[in-house]
């Protein structure tokens, strides 16, 4: 009897709502992540584009509770339904690596020099699991095998500086879904790799979204990168989110300048490079209209008085387009 197909849509793994971080100055209070709203589900990619500067990783560091010291947060961060924000130390340790795992720009930096990989590889199964020093092992092979280590039994027995940078980032991979975790989040992890390189680490993110059901946030400063890789994408200035969308129709129609300006910046099949005019501001820096209005070829008067707000096609969300524009978006004013 031929089994009926499950048309059922994917579980949501997050849900972030008006999320806000602010940090102690010497001044006074110190915005960095401002009404930041954005979500997830199993087996999806999602990018979160933007300069440096502009929030991406703060908002990959709240969701781990790897603030700094005296951060101030506000807005839920719904994991799997439970918020983030109420969880206590204890809490917080037990949803990173076994729910949340993270991978960094630089897998020299994450993994320890002196510690054996296999070590790196066993001790988060253990800690997190539960499972035997063998069972650990064991499974450790098998994640080397899934991002295509070879010989993955002697690698066990190596340390990191005995590999290349694209091998220490699909250790690094292997590393952060060795506890199972449902959600993971790649922050720049092709950044310090040629391109061949990195094209490979890219197919196997892909690769592990469709054979494991993981949910993928993939922050980076290059849209390009998630042209063919990220179904929905979050384009970050100064701290917030201006523009977001189902990725192909963002990139081929953006409607916001920054993300315009973003794709311009980019020299692919011959085409000149636009540098974006002036320096990317922070959201402390941020001045009291539109954040990128002394950056824009299109900005309006009303533009450096009044700050537009992510507004939504149709008044939806997710799998929606939404911009924060006075001149070319839906975004109105706050």
């Amino acid at each position: 009897m031929p089994t009926t197909p499950d048309t059922s849509p994917p579980a949501e793994l997050l849900r972030v709502e008006r999320l806000a971080v602010t940090l102690r100055g010497p001044r006074g209070p110190v915005p960095i992540l401002t009404d930041v709203t954005l979500s997830a589900s199993a087996g999806e990619i999602v990018g979160i584009a933007g300069e440096s500067g502009s929030g991406k990783s703060m908002t990959a560091r709240a969701l781990l509770g790897l603030l700094p010291r005296g951060a101030e947060v506000s807005g839920t961060m719904l994991f799997q339904g439970r918020d983030l924000s109420t969880l206590d130390r204890r809490g917080r340790q037990r949803v990173r690596g076994a729910g949340i795992a993270m991978v960094f720009q630089d897998p020299t930096a994450a993994l320890h020099p002196m510690l054996s990989i296999g070590r790196q590889l066993t001790e988060h199964m253990r800690a997190h699991l539960g499972v035997s020093r063998r069972e650990a092992a064991k499974r450790a092979v098998e994640l080397l095998d899934q991002v295509r280590i070879p010989n993955a039994a002697k690698v066990l027995r190596a340390y990191p500086h005995q590999f290349s940078g694209g091998q220490l980032q699909r250790i690094a991979i292997a590393s952060a879904l060795a506890a199972r975790p449902r959600l993971l989040i790649a922050d720049e992890p092709t950044t310090a790799l040629d391109v061949t390189v990195q094209a490979g680490i890219l197919a196997l993110l892909e690769s592990l979204r469709a054979e494991m059901g993981l949910g993928v946030l993939f922050v980076t400063h290059d849209l390009g990168v998630l042209a063919a890789l990220a179904s929905r994408t979050y384009v970050y200035y100064a701290g917030r989110i201006v523009e977001t969308g189902p990725t192909a129709g963002l990139l081929r129609a953006p409607r916001h300048p920054y993300t315009r300006a973003l794709l311009e910046a980019r020299a692919e099949d011959g085409a000149v490079m636009r540098p974006i005019a002036g320096r990317p501001v922070n959201a402390a820096e941020a001045p009291p209209g539109c954040p990128f209005a002394p950056r824009c070829p299109d900005r309006e008067d009303r533009c450096e008085k009044s700050a537009p707000v992510l507004a939504y096609d149709d008044g939806e969300r997710d799998g929606r387009r939404g911009s924060a524009c006075l001149v070319h978006g839906t975004g109105g004013a706050r």
